[in-house]
């Protein structure tokens, strides 16, 4: 039941959005028992986004939201390829993005919880 959504700056084009749901898609993997199966992705492009009190023309707000909870070792990975993901693809440099985890002890689907 993972969730991944991006604040970011840019404006991402359809295809480009497409692009980078099929990559997180396969990132997701790094955390034992994720995948693409059951990953949300969602966008909030064109936002306005300030680090250390100046605008960000390139910046990114990525939170990964999963049910249960993941090895530290994991997160650390995802965040890694997130970054790069991200500096590829966007042209964001990894230090104008912050990667949030929320472990999600329950989760809502289908009319209940899993």
């Amino acid at each position: 039941m993972p969730y991944i959504n991006s604040d970011l700056t840019l404006k991402l084009s359809e295809d480009k959005k497409d692009i980078i749901k099929e990559k997180l898609g396969k990132l997701i993997e790094i955390l034992p028992g994720k995948s693409e199966e059951w990953l949300f992705v969602g966008f909030n492009d064109e936002k306005t986004l300030y680090f250390r009190g100046k605008k960000l023309d390139r910046g990114a707000v990525v939170e990964v939201k999963v049910l249960g909870s993941a090895a530290r070792s994991a997160k650390d990975k995802l965040t890694k390829e997130i970054c790069k993901l991200y500096k590829e693809e966007l042209g964001i440099d990894p230090e104008n993005i912050y990667v949030i985890f929320h472990d999600i002890n329950e989760w809502g689907y289908n009319g209940g919880l899993f």
